[in-house]
């Protein structure tokens, strides 16, 4: 029986799934450019760019989200209750039996996550080009977009064999990691 904070806390996550990250992106700009002491900025976050135009400002935002708190508590729901009883009479403190039982048997819910950020980081067109000014700490994509496309004509050609070869890193990190990713959607309840 689910008690009454933790379904709160889960509506917020799913409330959380259902806003478009467009619909943020103005106040998470202001937020990283005022962040203190950064980029020249005072302890107030004012005087300096903050974490504009730099790598942090683009990681940042995709570190944490609703998505991987919801999957991660689905995989999570479908642990034996047992495990945590187990560790408990063993004399297991919370984060020892974490460490030691949970974390690894965490391990194809976390890979399926970790594929599905980089996939959504690596391919994001619109916080790159809203972040990053400087042309040396352009992503692939924007660079791709801004070196092909013109305002008179796209090389298409180039692009796509640009596009062809940008894709490869993602094909590799999925081939390293999909027993644990086609493990973790099936154990986290996800339905294709």
């Amino acid at each position: 029986m689910r008690r009454d904070g933790e379904s709160k806390i889960l509506f917020l996550a799913m409330i959380g799934m259902m806003i478009p990250s467009q619909v943020i992106m103005i106040p998470v700009f202001i937020q990283l450019k005022e962040f203190p002491l950064a980029g020249g900025n005072n302890i107030w976050g004012h005087g300096g760019t903050g974490l504009i135009n730099t790598y942090s400002g683009l990681i940042l935002p995709y570190i944490a989200g609703a998505f991987g708190v919801f999957l991660c508590r689905q995989f999570y729901m479908n642990i034996p209750q047992a495990l945590d009883e187990a560790a408990k009479i063993d004399g297991c403190s919370r984060i020892k039996a974490y460490a030691h039982i949970f974390l690894p048997l965490s391990k194809p819910v976390l890979a399926t996550l970790a594929v599905l950020k980089a996939s959504q980081t690596w391919n994001d067109y619109l916080w790159p080009l809203i972040m990053i000014s400087n042309n040396n700490r352009k992503t692939v994509q924007v660079a791709l977009v801004s070196t092909f496309v013109t305002e008179v004509s796209t090389n298409w050609n180039l692009l796509m064999a640009g596009t062809a070869i940008v894709m490869l890193p993602l094909v590799i990190l999925f081939l390293f990691t999909q027993k644990y990713f086609v493990e973790g959607v099936v154990s986290s309840g996800i339905k294709g």
